[in-house]
């Protein structure tokens, strides 16, 4: 079965011809990557930042009522430490699972994931997990344990930076980025 990835000009590249890539900045300074086929003809372009072997993972469909926990920050006073009401909790479909070669599966959701935004699992006898492993017996010790991340986090850059930018309040990014098809 075939592969396909998304090219800058909205068509997509069959990895099947793909025999040679190069990656360049373009005029904006950003990284891309060029696909040729055997005979030197260029298929298209992306970033230079996909991870193929994500891309082209196995996707299977997720079973129906499959759902996550998003969980993120919402402080929109910079000066103000995260508190227990800052933070929000939204409980989205699992659409599918992208299985990668050498990792775990990952959900694959509706609508791709913001960075602040970070997903639990909750698992069959009432434990949430998140994308690191980490196993809460619930909700509540999940929403803590964000809590205390993000207070962490504010504490640090003010404590460093008094005189400095001001930065605002959100949950430190875990390493689940979410790369919908």
């Amino acid at each position: 079965m075939s592969c396909f990835i998304s090219s800058f000009d909205g068509g997509y590249i069959n990895l099947d011809r793909v025999t040679r890539t190069v990656e360049f900045k373009n005029k904006h300074g950003v990284w891309c990557r060029s696909y040729y086929d055997s005979r030197d003809d260029k298929l298209g372009e992306t970033l230079a930042n996909i991870d193929l072997e994500l891309a082209t993972a196995t996707v299977v469909s997720a079973a129906p009522g499959a759902t996550a926990i998003l969980l993120w920050l919402y402080c929109p006073d910079p000066h103000r430490r995260p508190t227990e009401d800052h933070i929000c909790i939204e409980v989205v479909p699992i659409i599918a699972w992208r299985i990668p070669p050498r990792d775990a599966a990952i959900p694959v959701f509706i609508e791709t994931l913001t960075d602040d935004r970070r997903y639990l699992i909750a698992m069959p006898e009432g434990s949430i997990c998140d994308p690191e492993n980490r196993i809460y017996r619930d909700l509540g010790e999940a929403k803590a344990d964000a809590l205390a991340s993000a207070q962490a986090a504010w504490d640090r850059q003010h404590s460093q930076a008094k005189k400095g930018a001001e930065t605002p309040c959100q949950l430190p990014i875990l390493a689940a980025n979410q790369t919908d098809s």
